[in-house]
């Protein structure tokens, strides 16, 4: 559950309000914003248990509640949109198949 929360709220980050174009100076924050989402889908996706996609979210989270009103604030091309989509996918993707490969059955 924890793991969907966060997600959903990495995703609505991306796609969040539009504001103001952006000037040079945004884009290179979105573009990291981008470089932080797709490192943290690397970090969850090389985990193999529960511990470490735990650890790999807490971090995510942290990082979220310091930059959300950034993220909130950027202007995202359809391209960056979609990308940040496909690595949230990405990323819930494997946090679920790792956490459910660690629930006894």
């Amino acid at each position: 559950m924890f793991a969907r929360l966060l997600i959903v709220t990495m995703a609505l980050s991306l796609g969040g309000c539009k504001k103001n174009p952006p000037s040079a100076a945004a884009k290179t924050e979105v573009d990291r914003a981008m470089d932080t989402l797709i490192g943290f889908r690397d970090r969850v996706c090389a985990c193999t248990d529960t511990v470490c996609v735990d650890e790999a979210q807490r971090a995510m989270s942290t990082w979220l509640l310091a930059h959300g009103k950034e993220l909130a604030a950027y202007k995202y091309t359809p391209a960056q949109d979609a990308a940040g989509q496909k690595a949230s996918g990405e990323l819930a993707a494997c946090a679920t198949k790792i956490q459910q490969a660690g629930r006894p059955k």
